[in-house]
């Protein structure tokens, strides 16, 4: 539990980093300078995010659930795709969020970068994942994959 958590913070972190100074550079022409928080807000969403999962992925290959089944390895790239994808759009999203700081100051800008990027991924997720929910009441809502 330890090393995910702690993968979580690294992941989260280091997507900071990297669009903080993806801001400043290559994308600056792109980016208003009141919108470069919100790309900082995707970064941290974008890393947490694949920071917590990759490890969990990883392990479910390694380690048995409590049914005792184990992830083929081809079912954990599958789901480090999706988690690529994920993190992806996370990054898009947050880019188009930071477009807000051409008419809001900065402070107005990461308020509303907060809950747009952290509540964006969840309909992603949901439905890269949703054999997961094929039991469950939301389950039935979601279509069937044909196999």
């Amino acid at each position: 539990m330890i090393v995910i958590v702690a993968a979580m913070a690294a992941g989260a972190i280091s997507g900071m980093w990297i669009m903080a100074t993806a801001s400043k550079g290559p994308l600056s022409p792109v980016l208003p300078e009141d919108g470069r928080g919100a790309t900082v807000v995707g970064g941290l969403a974008a890393g947490g995010l694949a920071g917590i999962l990759v490890p969990v992925i990883l392990l479910s290959v390694v380690k048995p659930d409590s049914r005792g089944d184990r992830a083929t390895p081809s079912q954990a790239a599958w789901r480090l795709i999706g988690v690529g994808m994920i993190t992806a759009y996370l990054a898009v999203i947050s880019l188009i969020v930071a477009q807000l700081g051409w008419i809001l100051p900065m402070t107005a800008t990461i308020a509303i970068a907060i809950p747009l990027i952290g509540l964006s991924w969840i309909p992603a997720g949901i439905l890269t994942t949703s054999d997961r929910f094929q039991d469950s009441r939301l389950g039935r809502l979601l279509p069937k994959s044909r196999q």
